[in-house]
């Protein structure tokens, strides 16, 4: 990826080194902004290093959730969240909806407690619709911690053939 950047100036900071170049061409986005370098010094041995940007967070609670299972004959829905994140989780808001065409309808909602680092929980929520075990449905599971970046895990059910 890329295809390499001309450096345009070196700068010594404490024990570290600032590279900078011309970033025109080098496949650096909004979205990808993951620089890495790789080059030699003035002896031949080889160097790397790797951007970090001021105003990301790069150690952060990471929830995800599984595919939500119906239980109690369809008036409950339990769902298992883990925190893959190196940090404790803020307490978030989850919404599972129910996928039908192009309609989603929310079919249970409340908020996620605190999560531990690499730990998981299991939520009982009540379902505004009754839904039958046997039915496979599409679910759309949102995680919001009042962000604009809410995470968003879709579980479609398999094509039968």
């Amino acid at each position: 990826f890329g295809g390499g950047c001309e450096v345009n100036q070196v700068k010594k900071r404490g024990k570290d080194v600032v590279v900078i170049f011309n970033s025109e061409n080098s496949g650096i986005t909004s979205d990808n902004f993951a620089a890495k370098l790789l080059g030699k010094d003035k002896q031949g041995n080889m160097i790397f290093g790797y951007s970090k940007l001021p105003e990301a967070h790069y150690i952060t609670a990471l929830l995800s959730a599984r595919k939500p299972q119906i239980t109690n004959n369809g008036s409950q829905i339990n769902v298992e969240i883990e925190n893959f994140g190196q940090v404790v989780s803020e307490i978030s808001s989850i919404n599972i909806f129910k996928l039908s065409g192009n309609e989603s309808i929310e079919i249970a909602k409340t908020n996620i407690p605190s999560i531990k680092p690499f730990q998981k929980i299991s939520l009982e929520l009540k379902t505004n619709l009754n839904i039958l075990e046997k039915d496979p449905i599409d679910y759309l599971v949102i995680i919001n911690k009042g962000e604009p970046n809410e995470v968003k895990n879709t579980f479609i059910k398999p094509n039968k053939k």
